[in-house]
Protein backbone atom coordinates (compact mmCIF):
# COMPACT_ATOMS: atom_id res chain seq x y z
CA UNK A 1 0.00 0.00 0.00
CA UNK A 2 1.25 3.52 -0.75
CA UNK A 3 1.17 6.52 1.53
CA UNK A 4 -1.65 9.01 0.79
CA UNK A 5 0.71 11.54 -0.79
CA UNK A 6 2.55 9.05 -2.97
CA UNK A 7 1.60 7.78 -6.40
CA UNK A 8 0.90 4.07 -6.74
CA UNK A 9 3.02 2.36 -9.36
CA UNK A 10 1.98 -0.55 -11.56
CA UNK A 11 3.37 -3.77 -10.12
CA UNK A 12 5.42 -4.71 -13.19
CA UNK A 13 7.43 -1.47 -13.50
CA UNK A 14 10.69 -0.74 -11.74
CA UNK A 15 10.90 2.93 -10.81
CA UNK A 16 12.45 5.18 -8.25
CA UNK A 17 10.61 5.42 -4.93
CA UNK A 18 7.42 7.50 -5.18
CA UNK A 19 7.84 11.20 -4.58
CA UNK A 20 5.91 13.01 -1.87
CA UNK A 21 3.97 16.25 -2.30
CA UNK A 22 5.67 19.16 -4.01
CA UNK A 23 4.83 22.78 -3.14
CA UNK A 24 4.97 25.48 -5.82
CA UNK A 25 3.63 29.01 -5.26
CA UNK A 26 1.44 27.80 -2.36
CA UNK A 27 0.03 25.09 -4.60
CA UNK A 28 0.77 21.44 -4.11
CA UNK A 29 0.54 18.47 -6.43
CA UNK A 30 -0.60 15.03 -5.36
CA UNK A 31 -1.34 11.97 -7.41
CA UNK A 32 -4.89 11.47 -8.61
CA UNK A 33 -6.81 8.67 -6.86
CA UNK A 34 -9.86 6.69 -7.91
CA UNK A 35 -11.98 8.54 -5.35
CA UNK A 36 -11.26 11.80 -7.25
CA UNK A 37 -13.31 10.54 -10.18
CA UNK A 38 -16.62 12.32 -9.60
CA UNK A 39 -15.30 15.87 -9.38
CA UNK A 40 -12.84 15.22 -12.23
CA UNK A 41 -15.81 14.12 -14.35
CA UNK A 42 -17.76 17.26 -13.40
CA UNK A 43 -14.80 19.45 -14.42
CA UNK A 44 -14.38 17.53 -17.68
CA UNK A 45 -18.07 17.98 -18.53
CA UNK A 46 -18.07 21.70 -17.71
CA UNK A 47 -19.31 23.73 -20.69
CA UNK A 48 -16.04 25.63 -21.20
CA UNK A 49 -13.94 22.46 -20.88
CA UNK A 50 -16.07 20.70 -23.51
CA UNK A 51 -15.80 23.71 -25.85
CA UNK A 52 -12.00 23.67 -25.62
CA UNK A 53 -11.72 19.89 -25.94
CA UNK A 54 -11.01 18.24 -29.27
CA UNK A 55 -13.92 15.88 -28.51
CA UNK A 56 -16.84 18.09 -27.51
CA UNK A 57 -19.22 15.29 -26.45
CA UNK A 58 -20.06 14.96 -22.75
CA UNK A 59 -18.43 12.04 -20.96
CA UNK A 60 -20.61 9.44 -19.22
CA UNK A 61 -19.91 8.17 -15.71
CA UNK A 62 -19.09 4.71 -17.10
CA UNK A 63 -16.70 6.12 -19.73
CA UNK A 64 -14.95 8.21 -17.09
CA UNK A 65 -14.60 5.33 -14.62
CA UNK A 66 -13.06 3.14 -17.33
CA UNK A 67 -10.71 5.93 -18.42
CA UNK A 68 -9.61 6.71 -14.85
CA UNK A 69 -8.99 3.07 -14.03
CA UNK A 70 -6.93 2.71 -17.21
CA UNK A 71 -4.74 5.79 -16.70
CA UNK A 72 -4.07 4.99 -13.03
CA UNK A 73 -2.80 1.54 -14.01
CA UNK A 74 -0.74 2.69 -17.01
CA UNK A 75 3.00 3.26 -16.36
CA UNK A 76 3.00 5.70 -19.29
CA UNK A 77 0.61 8.08 -17.50
CA UNK A 78 1.03 10.48 -14.59
CA UNK A 79 -1.93 12.45 -13.21
CA UNK A 80 -1.71 15.10 -10.51
CA UNK A 81 -4.41 16.94 -8.62
CA UNK A 82 -3.29 20.49 -7.85
CA UNK A 83 -4.42 21.83 -4.48
CA UNK A 84 -4.28 25.16 -2.68
CA UNK A 85 -4.68 24.20 0.94
CA UNK A 86 -7.64 21.80 0.79
CA UNK A 87 -9.16 23.47 -2.29
CA UNK A 88 -9.00 21.54 -5.53
CA UNK A 89 -7.57 23.77 -8.28
CA UNK A 90 -7.31 21.37 -11.21
CA UNK A 91 -5.82 18.35 -12.96
CA UNK A 92 -2.46 18.16 -14.76
CA UNK A 93 -1.87 14.91 -16.62
CA UNK A 94 1.03 13.54 -18.66
CA UNK A 95 0.89 10.81 -21.34
CA UNK A 96 4.05 9.20 -22.63
CA UNK A 97 4.49 9.50 -26.41
CA UNK A 98 8.09 8.21 -26.70
CA UNK A 99 10.88 7.47 -24.24
CA UNK A 100 11.94 11.15 -24.44
CA UNK A 101 8.60 12.92 -24.98
CA UNK A 102 5.38 13.22 -22.96
CA UNK A 103 2.19 15.10 -23.78
CA UNK A 104 0.67 17.36 -21.13
CA UNK A 105 -3.10 17.75 -20.62
CA UNK A 106 -4.69 20.06 -18.06
CA UNK A 107 -8.06 21.27 -16.84
CA UNK A 108 -8.80 23.75 -14.07
CA UNK A 109 -11.69 23.49 -11.68
CA UNK A 110 -14.27 25.91 -13.20
CA UNK A 111 -14.45 27.81 -9.88
CA UNK A 112 -10.77 28.77 -10.17
CA UNK A 113 -10.63 29.80 -13.83
CA UNK A 114 -9.92 33.47 -14.45
CA UNK A 115 -8.43 34.06 -11.00
CA UNK A 116 -4.78 34.37 -12.07
CA UNK A 117 -3.64 30.91 -10.95
CA UNK A 118 -3.24 29.29 -14.39
CA UNK A 119 0.52 29.55 -14.76
CA UNK A 120 1.25 28.53 -11.16
CA UNK A 121 -1.28 25.68 -11.41
CA UNK A 122 0.46 24.31 -14.50
CA UNK A 123 3.92 24.91 -13.00
CA UNK A 124 3.00 22.84 -9.91
CA UNK A 125 2.06 19.85 -12.08
CA UNK A 126 5.11 20.20 -14.33
CA UNK A 127 7.49 20.53 -11.36
CA UNK A 128 6.09 17.38 -9.77
CA UNK A 129 6.37 15.48 -13.05
CA UNK A 130 9.94 16.69 -13.70
CA UNK A 131 11.08 15.43 -10.31
CA UNK A 132 10.50 11.95 -11.72
CA UNK A 133 11.28 12.63 -15.40
CA UNK A 134 13.81 15.49 -15.60
CA UNK A 135 15.22 14.72 -19.04
CA UNK A 136 12.13 14.62 -21.24
CA UNK A 137 10.42 17.09 -23.54
CA UNK A 138 6.80 18.05 -23.08
CA UNK A 139 4.32 18.73 -25.87
CA UNK A 140 0.82 20.16 -25.76
CA UNK A 141 -2.01 20.40 -28.28
CA UNK A 142 -4.39 23.32 -27.85
CA UNK A 143 -7.22 24.72 -29.90
CA UNK A 144 -6.13 27.99 -31.55
CA UNK A 145 -8.86 29.98 -29.75
CA UNK A 146 -8.04 28.67 -26.26
CA UNK A 147 -6.36 31.87 -25.08
CA UNK A 148 -6.05 30.85 -21.41
CA UNK A 149 -4.23 27.61 -22.20
CA UNK A 150 -1.87 29.39 -24.62
CA UNK A 151 -0.98 31.89 -21.86
CA UNK A 152 -0.41 29.10 -19.31
CA UNK A 153 1.92 27.25 -21.68
CA UNK A 154 3.84 30.36 -22.77
CA UNK A 155 4.27 31.29 -19.08
CA UNK A 156 5.85 27.88 -18.41
CA UNK A 157 8.61 27.97 -21.05
CA UNK A 158 6.71 26.22 -23.81
CA UNK A 159 7.48 27.39 -27.35
CA UNK A 160 5.03 27.48 -30.21
CA UNK A 161 6.06 24.77 -32.68
CA UNK A 162 3.33 24.61 -35.30
CA UNK A 163 -0.30 25.40 -35.93
CA UNK A 164 -3.12 24.81 -38.30
CA UNK A 165 -6.74 25.90 -38.16
CA UNK A 166 -7.62 23.05 -35.74
CA UNK A 167 -4.60 22.74 -33.42
CA UNK A 168 -1.65 24.59 -32.04
CA UNK A 169 1.38 22.56 -30.94
CA UNK A 170 3.59 23.74 -28.06
CA UNK A 171 6.83 22.10 -26.88
CA UNK A 172 9.52 22.35 -24.21
CA UNK A 173 13.09 21.14 -24.37
CA UNK A 174 14.51 18.82 -21.72
CA UNK A 175 16.06 20.70 -18.80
Amino acid sequence: MHAPDQCPRPQNRKTAPPIVLLMVDELRARCVRREDGLFLLAWANDREAREQSFNRKNITVLQHRQWLRKILADPGQRSYLILKGRKKIGLVRFSQRTSREWEIHFNMNPRWRGKGLGRAFLRAGISRFQDEFPQVSLVAQVKPGNRRSHLCLAGNRFSLKSRNRHRTWWMTSPL
